[in-house]
């Protein structure tokens, strides 16, 4: 498919990636800590507890760099009728998969918010939409989270999902008013 100079993507809609700036951070701790756990590794024995510690944190860095390289290769579609999700998927361990959700599918939606700063001046956003049996999951580095989070209100809005008090202020932040959806649930 080509791509449209206006972001649209012919036959899609709107197609949003994690831009290689936003893992920039991701790749260099997952790089800097490998690095440091594979000189004790060289010269440890292999049945050593010292082997042991480093193997396992080498493994965990190495974890770590696959799930941004697996986020810059997602791509998420979003359209009138659906979002989808395709990329590499570290955890399950396929190499490509497609979740797909009809936004008239969508029963159940979540937009949190992780704080880096007590104060709560720096983070970021995870919203996971359910239904039909497929979960999404999109971060807030993606671009266009915003117009993503909109048509996700606006599901909401449209399907009576019932929403949390820190999903309704969170999209508040975003400038999204999210309306009457139906009642509140408690946070979970």
């Amino acid at each position: 498919m080509r791509r449209a100079s206006d972001g649209q993507t012919e036959g899609v809609g709107q197609r949003h990636r994690y831009p290689v700036e936003s893992l920039r951070g991701d790749y260099f701790r997952a790089g800097a800590g490998l690095a440091m756990c594979a000189l004790p590794l060289i010269f440890a024995s292999p049945f050593g507890g010292v082997f042991l510690v480093f193997g396992g944190l080498a493994t965990m860095f190495t974890v770590y760099g696959l799930r941004a390289w697996a986020r810059q290769m997602t791509v998420v579609d979003v359209t009138e009728t659906v979002v989808s999700a395709a990329g590499p998927r570290i955890i399950s361990g396929q190499i490509a998969s497609r979740v797909t959700l009809a936004w008239e599918e969508v029963r159940a939606i979540k937009l949190s918010y992780y704080s880096t700063k007590r104060n709560h001046t720096d983070g970021w956003m995870n919203l996971k939409l359910k239904g039909a049996g497929e979960c999404l999951n999109v971060g807030s580095d993606i671009d266009g989270f915003s117009a993503i989070a909109a048509k996700a209100a606006a599901a909401a809005k449209a399907n009576h999902v019932r929403l949390s008090e820190s999903t309704v202020s969170n999209f508040a932040v975003l400038g999204i008013t999210v309306g009457d959806t139906g009642r509140r649930e408690t946070e979970e």
